[in-house]
């Protein structure tokens, strides 16, 4: 086999607009195609020398200990994990670090239910992959964060909530329902 050839990937971003500080028109657009800005009923342009404004967090939401990982991704992970460990396509000793001990309790008490009956006419279904649809995350206090994480199998969903407690520089699952599907 000959070795490989690798070619070099062509930039097809397009160019950024500023709309703001000295905007001109989009190359190639119609001269006779108005201007957004132009349009009536829009909000006046912020000054340049205002400041930007971004969307803050409620009042009663705590800003995220910023030693620890973004608490997202962790939840979201240990979420499909979880769904995985329940359904036996996942060992439980892989969550030993990331899960308390109550919890793994649960969780294997729930692997171990026996599957439920296939009619012996029914041909065997394909296995279908988890994969997460999404997640949200709050955080409650500085070191805590609690998650829903919606679960997808197939057509089939699995609503996962989740309480993480920082334990040290990490994240540590010390709390989880399924939802009434899961």
């Amino acid at each position: 086999m000959a070795g490989l050839r690798v070619l070099p990937v062509i930039d097809s971003r397009p160019p950024s607009v500023s709309w703001f500080a000295g905007l001109a028109p989009p190359l190639g657009a119609p001269a006779a195609q108005p201007s957004l800005l132009e349009l009536s009923g829009l909000p006046d342009r912020p000054s340049p020398d205002a400041p930007a404004t971004t969307t803050a967090a409620p009042a009663w939401q705590a800003r995220p200990d910023p030693r620890l990982p973004d608490a997202g991704p962790w939840a979201a992970s240990l979420g499909l994990a979880a769904v995985e460990v329940v359904r036996g396509r996942r060992p439980i000793g892989q969550l030993s670090r990331w899960v308390t001990e109550d919890q793994l309790e649960r969780l294997a008490k729930l692997a171990a239910r026996p599957p439920r009956t296939i009619k012996a006419t029914a041909r065997a279904r394909p296995v279908l992959q988890a994969r997460v649809q999404s997640a949200r995350v709050q955080h409650p206090g500085a070191e805590v964060a609690e998650a829903a994480v919606h679960v997808r199998i197939g057509p089939l969903s699995v609503p996962v909530a989740l309480r993480l407690d920082a334990v040290y520089d990490r994240w540590l699952v010390t709390a989880l329902e399924f939802g009434p599907r899961g």
